[in-house]
């Protein structure tokens, strides 16, 4: 009985640590490279929504709005990343200056997003998840 005792307890350590391992999943550590692709918002403060379109990153520090119902891009401006904020492009003066919005990024894991915007608003946070 007393050489059991210990067997299963290590059985039953090893066992859930292997399962809580294989539970979580691996999310990609370079920010540049998660989030280029397309994401739709899931979530806008506290509700769900039902995706309108999605924002599509690309490598060129470009992102690009496309609508579901028209079936066509609409917007395209810059974004870039610094440190843990990501800087999206949301209109242009007639001068041509830049006029952004900066929201703190955290990837819930490789497929979903949570954005929070770093300034007053109603609803700050929003979650997205990644699409093909």
């Amino acid at each position: 009985m007393r050489t059991e005792k210990p067997t299963l307890l290590l059985f039953l350590f090893f066992s859930t640590t292997l399962f809580n391992a294989c539970e979580k999943e691996a999310v990609n550590p370079d920010p540049s490279k998660a989030i280029l692709g397309k994401w739709e918002c899931i979530e806008y403060g506290d509700q769900n929504r039902t995706p309108w379109g999605y924002y599509e990153f690309l490598p060129d520090s470009i992102y690009m709005l496309y609508n579901y119902q028209s079936d066509d891009y609409y917007f395209q401006e810059k974004y870039w990343l610094n440190d843990s904020l990501l800087f999206i492009g949301e209109f242009r003066k007639p001068d041509g200056e830049l006029i952004f919005s900066s929201y703190k990024y955290t990837f819930l894991n490789s497929n979903k997003l949570k954005l929070e915007l770093q300034a007053f608003a109603l609803y700050r946070t929003s979650i997205y998840k990644k699409v093909d």
